[in-house]
């Protein structure tokens, strides 16, 4: 498992990858070929907690990847418990993804991991419509999350920081 802090400056985006060896590498230095990976970022999202509007530190969860000849190995497990590692160790209260709704494998995977579907603001018609209204993707996605404890560090508007004490 690598976990590669992307090098653009400013950037806040993660790659976390899984290599595994590789007899047609064997030549190259490494003999290793990625197999699987995540990308993730922080970010402010709103809080779920239909009593508080106070938005919540969230590391998002975007290209989980595993390539076909390496399914069914546990590896999206494994990167899914390195993230929340991650988001835990840098102070997220939860991690998030977006999945197409008719992913069901991709689905049934981050639900037998813990995540659950955000429904949105509301039950009631009015706020189902407001949600889609200003965030058109629901009809297509569902969005997940989990909630991760967080380790000793806060978030900022420009990522996680370590706390002092």
């Amino acid at each position: 498992m690598r976990v590669l802090p992307d090098p653009t400056k400013g950037s806040s985006k993660t790659r976390v990858e899984v290599t595994v060896a590789d007899p047609n590498l064997a030549s190259a230095s490494s003999g290793v070929a990625v197999a699987a990976w995540i990308t993730c970022w922080p970010r402010r999202t709103r809080s779920r907690n239909r009593e508080s509007d106070e938005p919540v530190s969230s590391l998002f969860l975007s290209s989980v990847e595993v390539k076909k000849a390496h399914r069914r190995r546990g590896l999206a497990r494994a990167l899914l418990r390195e993230v929340e590692a991650l988001a835990a160790e840098t102070g997220c209260a939860e991690t998030s993804l977006t999945v197409v709704k008719t992913n069901a494998p991709a689905i049934a995977l981050y639900a037998s991991c813990g995540y659950a579907t955000d429904e949105g603001a509301g039950d009631d018609a009015f706020s189902r419509l407001a949600d889609v209204i200003t965030d058109p993707q629901r009809l297509m996605q569902h969005r997940m999350f989990k909630r991760v404890e967080r380790k000793g560090a806060t978030m900022t508007r420009e990522g996680p920081k370590e706390s002092d004490g």
